[in-house]
């Protein structure tokens, strides 16, 4: 029997953004005054689009680098797919970089302005004013496609298997075959392809990761509109869910973007209109300050989820940026001192629930216990986290080591005591996708000694 066995099960709460009072932060950059087309995340990085030309990325929502890829030119639209940062706009133009900072143009295919891109896992899909829709495998040459439709077009639901575009007039067209035709969506909201001219327009258009349920897809538009309806299985067949839950919001705006993150919709419009459902039927709109005035007085344009920030951000008129409020900051933890000998290692487990990734900060401390009395400790311990399959996550022998060093000590001064300098204590800090792991902590040169067990949710 071991000695010293810790196999204590901490749940970790998942990450909830919260949509109280005082949830919303306005992050607008000093001096920015574009019109903000369109934010989405990828590749670990926010990257927004605006009216005269400009591309805007971050990190974390909050610090935002400004570029002119196309002066003047009103860019509507911004995508990610094939290593590819695509971005389109007015008078069908058309951008592409792999790295946000050089940019190339796409061959010309039409003059009309497009609204939206998406990607679909294997094909870009563009479309735009007067039906028009084109196809590019490699974001450099396009075809054109039949819409069979002149209204405008805006929302896109991208997938591998079937695609979904949204427009004017109630227009709800389908694919199957990754857009190189496209015929009116037979099962839509009221049973037929294009919705009676009450729905009016149709704006956008999104989904929530299928372990959700249903319903899972939402689409709203102009006078307030917003539906749910159901995707099935992989996301390859999609139906009406329930035309009676078609809602007029209140205020009547026109509903421009829309997202979900974390256990939320976010569903954004005019006059600085910002909702939320928990369910994509009972909607709530939300505020920010002491009293019912909304955060902003700008239409809001566009919205992002991180999944690793678990953070929104939300873009509008006039260089608006609003961010949710970071999660709150009460620190979760487990903790366990014992001796760790050549055939008896320390073990720790933690759990994280949800469906949202978690930072988590672990620790093996053998030398700076000595700092605090401790006496045989253990001189150099190792970590090694492994998931829920055995399979080893990442391990740490020497804490400085990390390549992450800067945001772990800033990780650990949040939390808890500082590690020695130089010392050979051991730590990670990792994001870590919901699940059971464990944590063996062991010693380089096979000695024994004291040491103390760590692991912190942030």
């Amino acid at each position: 029997m071991k000695k010293t066995l810790f196999s204590i099960l901490l749940a970790l709460s998942p990450i909830t953004t919260l949509f109280a009072q005082l949830s919303w932060t306005n992050e607008s950059p000093a001096g920015l005054s574009d019109d903000i087309w369109c934010v989405q995340y990828a590749n670990d990085t926010f990257v927004a689009v605006t009216g005269k030309g400009k591309v805007l990325s971050s990190t974390d929502g909050s610090s935002w680098t400004t570029q002119t890829i196309s002066q003047g030119t009103w860019i509507v639209s911004i995508t990610y797919g094939l290593d590819l940062w695509v971005a389109v706009g007015e008078n069908g133009s058309v951008f592409y970089s792999a790295d946000l900072k050089q940019w190339n143009s796409a061959r010309a295919f039409t003059t009309s302005r497009l609204n939206g891109v998406a990607f679909t896992g294997k094909t870009f899909i563009a479309v735009g004013e007067g039906g028009v829709i084109a196809t590019s495998t490699n974001a450099q040459t396009w075809t054109l496609a039949n819409s069979g439709t002149t209204n405008f077009l805006h929302g896109i639901l991208a997938r591998s298997g079937q695609t979904i575009v949204t427009g004017g007039k109630g227009t709800v067209l389908s694919s199957s075959n990754e857009g190189a035709s496209w015929s009116d969506y037979k099962n839509s909201l009221l049973g037929y392809g294009t919705l009676s001219t009450s729905v009016s327009d149709i704006e956008v258009i999104a989904t929530a990761p299928s372990t959700v349920g249903s319903p899972n897809a939402i689409v709203a538009g102009s006078a307030g509109f917003v539906s749910p309806f159901v995707t099935y299985n992989s996301g390859s067949s999609y139906y009406n869910y329930n035309s009676s839950t078609i809602q007029y919001l209140k205020p009547p705006v026109v509903f421009r973007g829309l997202a979900y993150g974390g256990d939320s919709w976010v569903l954004i419009g005019e006059n600085g209109s910002l909702f939320t459902s928990k369910d994509a039927l009972k909607w709530t709109q939300r505020f920010t300050g002491d009293g019912p005035d909304s955060v902003t007085s700008a239409t809001l344009l566009s919205v992002a989820y991180s999944p690793t920030l678990s953070k929104f951000v939300i873009v509008g008129t006039g260089g608006t940026i609003i961010t949710s409020s970071t999660p709150p900051t009460s620190f979760v933890n487990v903790a366990t001192r014992g001796t760790v000998v050549t055939s008896d290692p320390l073990i720790g487990g933690f759990v994280i629930s949800g469906n949202a990734q978690k930072k988590v900060l672990i620790r093996g401390v053998g030398p700076t216990l000595g700092q605090f009395g401790v006496g045989n400790v253990l001189a150099d311990p190792v970590i090694t986290l492994y998931d829920k399959n055995n399979k080893v996550v990442a391990t740490n022998a020497g804490w400085t080591t990390n390549s992450n060093l800067t945001t772990l000590i800033a990780a650990t001064l949040r939390c808890t005591f500082p590690l020695a300098a130089n010392s050979k204590d051991a730590a990670l800090y990792v994001t870590l996708d919901a699940g059971s792991y464990t944590v063996v902590v062991t010693s380089t040169s096979k000695s024994s000694g004291t040491v103390l067990f760590e692991a912190y949710s942030l």
